[in-house]
Formats: C-alpha cells, structure tokens, sequence
C-alpha cells in the first residue's frame, strides 16, 4: 500500500504504512526557474543539501523526523533532523506522521523564480511489489505487496517584495515651541510602503515606546481613523500585545499598493 507525503514546510503529511514498518527515504529537486523542467536521473538527488537545477544556485534543505510534541509547527531543538538510516521513522499500520521540511531560499535569486521539493516515502516491506502474503491482510485474509512508494511536490515562487517603513517626530512644546522638554508632546508618524511583485501576508508593524516618555491615551490611529489602546477587535493596541509597545496589524499587504500612516503621541515625563 502506497505510503503518501507532502512536502511544502510545515504542511502535513499522512503516510500509510504497508504491514512491515516502513523506512521513508527523501528525494529532492529545488531551486529552478519556471520554464526549466526537473530533469530525472542524477540531478534529483537523496540529500539533504544539493546542487539546485539553476547552475548558479543552490537550495539547502534540512528535515524533521516528525513533530514530537504534537505542536503543528517546527520548534528547533525540539523536533529532531532526520538523519538517513540513524532515526529513520517508524509507522505502524494506517499510522501518520507530520514531517516538516525547511527550506533555505539562496540569496541570488530573482523574482520568478521557483524552487521546487520533492519529499518520498517508501515501505521497507522486504518483499517486492506484487508479493502475496499470505494471512498477512485485514481478518487473516492474504496481503499483496504493493509499490510502497508515494511521493508530493511543493513550490516555492520568489516574489521581488520590497517593505519600508520611514518613521517621523514632531515635537510640540508647552511654550508653544518645538524644544524637547518635560511636558513636550511627540507626535510620531510611520508610513509603511510596499514595492514589487506579490503579497506580504499578515503584516504587523511595532514600534517601542520611547524611554522617559508616556503613551497619550487614545492617540493611536490607522491612515487617520482611531484606534482602541487595547488589544481588542481592531488592528492595533499599545501595550496589549506587548507591553511598552505600539502594534498595528495591517493584514495582507500586495505590492505596490496604497501607502499606511501610523500615528500616535507620547509626553516626555
């Protein structure tokens, strides 16, 4: 019974094992431009890091053995790297197991270019495909040895994203001047700008509070409409999500699209 992967980074995996515990190998291809075909025999390698199909690039990857503490994502020093033949997962029969596979993008690309990985895993049955087993199936009924091999493809699409953020301050004192003093109050102003091609997804801004000043309750706003300080349904708070802090959510943000202006204001103690 064919044992079934996926390969993207954090995405899950449902292998299913044949009777005998499997031994999962990997075969990767990474790091090509679009209209370059993945090409078979020794340029798809078993590896952990290898020459990309670009002659000038290469994609390293590094894989868990599994999500030991069932946490859905990657933890360092928590899930072990998986090291051919040294801690090999085992799966019992219609058993899974999430594997996770990091990729590391190499900095001489260009926007359009994809990096493609291939995760495979194969049963170690000891029998090849086609053997009968006999009483070795579901109620003592004979088992047949199947390809034992399943395999998934994930992408990557390198998109040429610029973010900036340009922070001001503008101080106004009690004398009606511009001289930081105790009493002065600072209005700073961040515009935050994307350039290029895609999306940046769920973008959060955070800016700390300065020292020796305090947060001018309600002053918060979001391209010029208010905010709540606290952590609650909109997009920013002061001091909720961390504390000393300014956040503001922005959302998914595409290239090229409008500029955001945050604001708030402090008084220097």
């Amino acid at each position: 019974e064919p044992i079934c992967a996926a390969s993207p980074p954090c995405n899950r995996s449902s292998p299913r094992s044949s009777r005998s515990p499997p031994t999962p190998s990997r075969t990767c291809s990474c790091a090509r431009r679009p209209a370059e075909p993945i090409a078979p025999g020794p340029l798809v390698r078993t590896c952990s890091s290898f020459p990309s199909l670009h002659p000038l690039k290469e994609w390293s990857l590094r894989e868990s053995r599994g999500d030991s503490n069932d946490s859905g994502s990657f933890e360092p020093g928590v899930d072990p790297l998986y090291q051919p033949g040294v801690n090999d997962p085992l799966l019992a029969p219609d058993a899974a197991r999430l594997v996770f596979a990091l990729s590391d993008i190499p900095p001489a690309v260009v926007n359009g270019d994809r990096g493609d990985e291939e995760l495979r895993a194969t049963s170690f049955t000891g029998a090849v495909s086609g053997t009968i087993v006999s009483g070795g199936g579901d109620l003592g009924t004979d088992a047949v040895i199947g390809s034992g091999t399943s395999a998934a493809l994930g992408s990557y699409l390198v998109a040429d994203l610029i973010v900036s953020t340009v922070k001001s301050a503008v101080v106004s004192d009690p004398g009606g001047g511009s001289t930081p003093v105790p009493g002065s109050t600072i209005t700073y102003t961040l515009v935050v700008t994307t350039s290029g091609t895609g999306t940046v997804a769920n973008l959060v801004i955070t800016d700390p509070l300065p020292p020796f000043t305090s947060y001018d309750a309600g002053s918060l706003t979001l391209d010029g409409s208010a905010l709540s300080d606290a952590a609650d349904l909109d997009a920013g708070d002061v001091g909720g999500t961390t504390p000393n802090q300014v956040t503001v959510a922005l959302g998914n943000v595409a290239g090229g699209s409008l500029p955001h202006t945050i604001t708030f204001e402090v008084t220097i103690d």
